[in-house]
């Protein structure tokens, strides 16, 4: 949630357009939460590499 709430802050007040995504999440049995935010031509490459980590670790 406070990824979502960041990435609609920093939007306005700086003019970057940022999207946020859910990686994993304790409620849908994962170990942690984990949100990313980035601008929004390179979220899938970041959600990418996260998800890369998450399988090596």
């Amino acid at each position: 949630m406070n990824a979502g709430y960041s990435s609609g802050w920093c939007s306005e007040s700086f003019g970057i357009e940022l999207n946020a995504r859910e990686i994993t999440c304790r409620a849908k049995g994962d170990k942690e939460c984990l949100f990313v935010m980035a601008p929004i031509e390179k979220i899938e490459d970041i959600v990418k590499e996260q998800l890369a980590k998450l399988t090596t670790e």
